[in-house]
């Protein structure tokens, strides 16, 4: 019979298995593993996180020698209410990523828009740790991307003067 509901019985089961399913939900969520993939374009990589929902000064990215640490938090928007279920990870993430290349924090910039945190890494230096400071895509014109390219050729062209000089 449709139209009478759960029995007692059903009802008694179908909650303990919300009240589990939110109690295991809530403790696997404090921490989570964004998706990643890294790509080798020539003498560069680039690496690509998908985070929606974490703000952008919620991610710190780090750097040394051939490691990538990026790390942060999405806040959980359930702290005032009743959860039946929750399927969506929250609370704070930490990746550390092992590069086929030393990662120079001065030839390295991150973007992030839409919720996708993209880190490009260029030529090859000596590893210093460092933050990498992370923009908003939408807000970084074509024109500025421009410069930070012909920043990074005339930064080699000096080095291989140097390199030649000695």
């Amino acid at each position: 019979d449709l139209g009478k509901g759960p029995s007692p019985k059903g009802l008694a089961a179908l909650t303990r298995s919300a009240s589990m399913q939110r109690d295991d939900s809530t403790a696997a969520r404090s921490t989570w593993r964004p998706v990643v993939d890294i790509q080798i374009r020539g003498s560069n990589v680039l690496v690509v996180v998908e985070l929606p929902g974490v703000p952008r000064d919620c991610i710190s990215v780090r750097t040394t020698g051939s490691s990538l640490t990026i790390s942060g938090q999405r806040p959980s928007p359930f702290s005032q209410v009743k959860l039946i279920q929750a399927e969506r990870h929250y609370g704070h993430f930490h990746r550390v990523l092992d590069l086929p290349i030393q990662v120079p924090p001065e030839s390295m910039f991150a973007t992030f828009h839409d919720g996708v945190l993209e880190v490009h890494i260029s030529k090859d230096a000596e590893a210093i740790p460092s933050s990498v400071p992370i923009l908003d895509t939408a807000l970084v014109s074509e024109e500025e991307k421009r410069d930070n390219e012909r920043k990074k050729e005339e930064e080699k062209g000096e080095e291989e003067e140097e390199d030649e000089e000695d």
